[in-house]
Order: C-alpha cells, then sequence, then structure tokens
C-alpha cells in the first residue's frame, strides 16, 4: 500500500505591475505626433516581384484606389498620373543599390513619406524634393563605406564623394528654398537719427532705439567748437613781396 505524497504548496499568483504612466513631456510629444499623424494622409505602396528577372510590379496600397490615386498625385505635385509614374520609377531606381533587382519596398514608402510631408505645389519641387531625397541615401551610403574601410585611399575616396553629395544635397535645399519664395527678397532699412548740438556743434548718428553709438562715443573725431584764439578772416598786405622767375 502507497502512501500518497501531500500536496505542493501552491505559490501566489504575482503581484500585477503597475502599468508605465507617460511624463508630461512624453504625453505632450504623443499629442503632437497623433495631431500630425491626422493631417498626414496614408501613402504607401506594394512591391510585388515574382522569380528572379520577372517584372517588379509595384502599385498602390490603400483601401480605397481612387482615394490613394489622388493621394499620390498630390504628393507628386501633379496632376498627370504619368508624371507621377515616372517619379515613383526615378525613386526607385536611385534608391536601388547596384546589382539588385529588387525594389525595396521599405526605402520607397519612405521616400513617398517625405515627398508628401514636405508637400510639393508642382512638378518641379516634386523633381527637387526625390532627387534630395536620392542624394541623401548615396551620402549615407558614401559615410557607411568610410566608417567600414581600414585603408586611408579608400577613407578619402569615399569621404570626398560623401562630401560632394552632402554639398549637392544643400544646394538641393537652397534651390528649392529660392524656388519657393519665387526669388523673392526682403530688404530690411534701419531708422537713424542725427542728432545736432547747438553748444558744441557735435554730430553724432544714433540707432532707432536712442544714444550714441558705442564706437564712436568718446573718440576725437567728433566736430567741437574749443574757445581760443580766432583765425585772420584778412589776408595781410604788408609782406615784402617774394620775386617770381619770368617766364
Amino acid at each position: 500500500m502507497t502512501k500518497k505524497s501531500p500536496p505542493a504548496e501552491t505559490c501566489p499568483p504575482p503581484a500585477p505591475a503597475h502599468p508605465y504612466q507617460p511624463t508630461e513631456a512624453e504625453r505632450a510629444v504623443a499629442e503632437k505626433q497623433f495631431a500630425r499623424q491626422k493631417l498626414q494622409p496614408t501613402l504607401r505602396m506594394k512591391v510585388e516581384q515574382g522569380r528572379p528577372g520577372a517584372p517588379v510590379n509595384v502599385s498602390l496600397n490603400h483601401p480605397a484606389p481612387g482615394v490613394g490615386s489622388l493621394t499620390l498625385l498630390h504628393a507628386c505635385g501633379t496632376v498627370s498620373t504619368e508624371v507621377a509614374e515616372c517619379l515613383l520609377a526615378h525613386l526607385a531606381d536611385g534608391l536601388r543599390p547596384k546589382g539588385v533587382t529588387q525594389i525595396d519596398a521599405k526605402k520607397l514608402n519612405a521616400a513617398l513619406a517625405v515627398l508628401s510631408s514636405l508637400e510639393p505645389r508642382d512638378e518641379i519641387e516634386a523633381m527637387l524634393i526625390a532627387q534630395m531625397v536620392v542624394t541623401h541615401d548615396a551620402a549615407m551610403d558614401m559615410l557607411r563605406q568610410c566608417r567600414q574601410t581600414e585603408f586611408a585611399p579608400a577613407f578619402d575616396r569615399w569621404g570626398n564623394m560623401a562630401t560632394k553629395l552632402l554639398r549637392t544635397y544643400a544646394a538641393q535645399l537652397e534651390a528649392l528654398k529660392r524656388y519657393r519664395s519665387k526669388g523673392e527678397q526682403v530688404v530690411r532699412v534701419v531708422h537713424q537719427n542725427v542728432t545736432v548740438k547747438a553748444d558744441q556743434a557735435v554730430v553724432g548718428v544714433t540707432g532707432a532705439g536712442g544714444g550714441a553709438d558705442e564706437k564712436t562715443r568718446g573718440q576725437p573725431h567728433a566736430l567741437t567748437h574749443a574757445p581760443g584764439a580766432t583765425l585772420p578772416s584778412t589776408i595781410e598786405t604788408n609782406r615784402e613781396a617774394v620775386p617770381v622767375a619770368s617766364g
């Protein structure tokens, strides 16, 4: 006859952990992000490719195809479907590394997110933004090559290419700013007051806020009248004549 072992003592269940309470700063950031997401339209592309060498099919990933098409046209700053398709093809080819046939859907959707967030007003702005996206991707790839190489000549080569691409990116950004401003220049005129003191005949230039300039205050170039002997106002005629040679 076997003796039954006493039941093992069961451990009490662990106390539920308190849920994390975000801080005030984190709540503010979350509210800003939610507001931005409400204003940002949903625009994603679906990339499908069969066997190697087969053509890649890129299509809109949107529950309402008509709304998705209008959103894509708005992101490309155009009303032409052909322009939008060409811009997408240029983005996909520019972001694809050499020797790779597969289109990176993540990179393409990230490029479309940048394009949509900057809201190009026409085709020229959309093309400039697409160039900036591809230039930035290439510059980051050159910087990655610099970090991975161990030889100085290769480091200099990749570094020079990265520097050129980063300068090109800055030039593209300036071109986009100038194009959006339509070449408008703001000229600011600072009002200056000229004060003349009658007792000392001092001429000073003061700014809009009043007061003399700190750089010119106390310098000896101010025009002042000092009391003293007056300068002769007539030409003396009783001096000896100076002989002058003839001719």
